[in-house]
């Protein structure tokens, strides 16, 4: 019986086979990147084993998956997989176990029915006829909708906010270096010059779209006519255009801050802005590269257009 029902259920789906992105699993409190990366993995091999094609970027798919992960203190793992199609959250599906792989394959089990767009979710027939009755640690469901998700036994921790949501690809610091060019520092004939820049920052993850950023900005001297030190201590906002989660993300900050050269405007206001892009993001690293441009306040009469200013090309490392 269980065969044929097998059966009948993996040709349907073959019949109705999906373009499917799996994204990035979340990892709560307790859980490693490593076994972040394994729940990823046995998703992406069950979309694959079920018939449906799975896509690389999410703007081709028809369904994205995002597994959720939490650990009770009890040393149980709670696999949450949200089930998104047409852009909207449509239903999820949990399993709860000691064994990360056995509750990653109870949170599989109504995939094959779940995920077709006209297939009811038959998840008791699914449950009974597959998942054998267990110690009390076990658990499986699969929910059609949001407002009909059934309270599991060990629900998973909820998961709002930047820190608690996506926690490990929050870098608190930033180490880039990059060529400067100044203008009007020197105000003998409104002197340019180059410079090398270093900027090292502390990002604190305010929400899953903003940062706050304290950054210590030194540009230092060359030998070019025209160059003088400056250094500055910088606060301000960085807003990202996506999620934690995405491999890459392009976003803008300002900052204001004091500080100032060497040979001009000793002590000084200054006010920045930057647009760049984060990319290669892991949970241990994530690069970075951007245009930053700070002008600084000048009291001697000059017009603001011939007020001091500093534009530096970057490239760095979060962590």
């Amino acid at each position: 019986m269980k065969l044929i029902l097998s059966l009948i259920i993996l040709t349907s789906t073959l019949a109705q086979a999906e373009e499917i992105y799996v994204r990035k699993t979340v990892a709560n409190s307790g859980v490693s990147a490593a076994e972040a990366d394994k729940v990823r993995e046995l998703l992406r091999k069950t979309v694959t084993t079920q018939g449906h094609t799975l896509v690389g970027v999410n703007d081709k798919a028809q369904w994205i998956l995002r597994a959720i992960v939490s650990k009770s203190e009890n040393g149980s793992y709670t696999v949450k997989i949200e089930r998104n199609h047409a852009g909207a959250l449509v239903g999820t599906n949990r399993g709860s176990d000691t064994n990360l792989i056995e509750a990653t394959r109870l949170a599989t089990l109504n995939l094959i029915v779940a995920i077709p767009a006209k297939a009811p979710e038959k998840s008791a027939v699914i449950n009974n006829e597959v998942a054998p009755a267990e110690p009390e640690h076990r658990q499986v469901a699969a929910a059609p909708a949001p407002s009909e998700t059934p309270v599991p036994v060990n629900p998973a921790p909820v998961d709002t906010g930047s820190d608690t949501k996506h926690s490990n690809y929050i870098k608190p610091w930033l180490i880039a270096v990059g060529p400067v060019l100044s203008n009007n520092l020197v105000p003998v004939n409104n002197q340019s010059g180059t410079k090398v820049g270093v900027n090292l920052a502390y990002n604190q993850g305010l929400s899953e779209y903003w940062n706050l950023q304290i950054m210590y900005d030194s540009s230092f001297n060359t030998v070019a006519t025209g160059s003088t030190n400056v250094s500055s201590l910088n606060a301000g906002v960085l807003y990202f255009f996506a999620d934690r989660l995405s491999d890459t993300a392009l976003w803008v900050s300002a900052t204001i801050g004091y500080g100032g050269g060497n040979r001009t405007s000793d002590s000084t206001g200054i006010g920045s802005g930057a647009i760049g892009v984060d990319f290669l993001r892991t949970e241990k690293a994530t690069f970075s590269v951007y245009l930053r441009n700070s002008t600084m306040y000048a009291d001697d009469g000059r017009s603001i257009s011939d007020w001091p200013n500093i534009t530096q090309l970057m490239a760095g490392i979060n962590f």
